[in-house]
């Protein structure tokens, strides 16, 4: 397994920091996915997210930031065959129509919300021919907590691993690798620093995005737990500037 770091789009909107949309390539065998979007071209060509949501966000419009446009004029050039979402939220889910035929992974719960026309979603990034590959509840476990095995052609495993409440059905992504295991936690932590402390400024700011605060935090505490007791899991956040990529 080759784990590659792509910073798919930035988000500013002051007085908070810059943050960036940390997307992460799988390749193994030939094959690759793709974990989260980011910022999609046609979010910038054809103004999908409305004005005053890219304001309030802080959505950073530039084509040579999507993940799609670096994946293009790399050497090779990459197409995933895969794409895992955490959620379906727009700074997530933007690049799925750049990626047109790629099977799209999500949890049913996520993609529940999502059909139901939930306000936060935007129903313009997803196409009438996706093809999705949804995700109950299972009977395999990762370090104790529910995992739900994504049907890939790796001979590596990756698990949605449930972290509830920033959305209904949000999720993090486990990755098997031979150094050890990665987590990518998604939203269910916006910065680094929620896994030590309960007194950082983002705490409210991730609090007033989640869908179910009471389960948010429940999920913090999950990962906070794992943290504290499997070190060398490394757990990563999507929005976090500092330290993000892999090597």
């Amino acid at each position: 397994m080759n784990i590659r770091s792509i910073n798919g789009g930035y988000l500013h909107n002051p007085p908070h920091p810059q943050v960036i949309s940390h997307c992460l390539l799988l390749q193994e065998d030939g094959h690759s996915a793709l974990i989260d979007t980011g910022i999609g071209l046609l979010d910038i060509r054809q103004g999908r997210i409305a004005p005053d949501i890219a304001r309030a966000r802080g959505f950073q419009f530039v084509e040579a930031n999507t993940v799609a446009a670096q994946l293009a004029a790399g050497e090779p050039a990459v197409n995933p065959d895969h794409l895992i979402l955490t959620h379906a939220d727009p700074d997530h889910a933007g690049g799925v129509s750049d990626f047109p035929g790629a099977v799209v992974h999500m949890s049913t719960e996520e993609y529940k919300a999502l059909a139901s026309g939930h306000y936060r979603y935007i129903p313009a990034q997803f196409s009438d021919d996706v093809r999705w590959e949804l995700y109950s509840e299972g009977t395999d476990t990762w370090f104790g907590l529910e995992a739900r095995r994504l049907r890939l052609p790796f001979a590596s495993a990756v698990f949605l691993i449930p972290l509830f409440g920033h959305t209904e059905g949000h999720c993090g992504v486990a990755i098997e690798t031979d150094e050890g295991w990665i987590l990518q936690a998604g939203d269910a932590i916006f910065l680094e620093a929620e896994l030590l402390t309960n007194d950082h400024p983002v705490s409210a700011l991730s609090a007033g995005a989640a869908t179910d605060n009471k389960r948010r935090l429940r999920s913090l505490d999950v990962l906070r737990r794992l943290h504290r007791e499997q070190p060398h899991i490394r757990i990563l956040t999507y929005h976090d500037p500092t330290g993000w990529k892999l090597p």
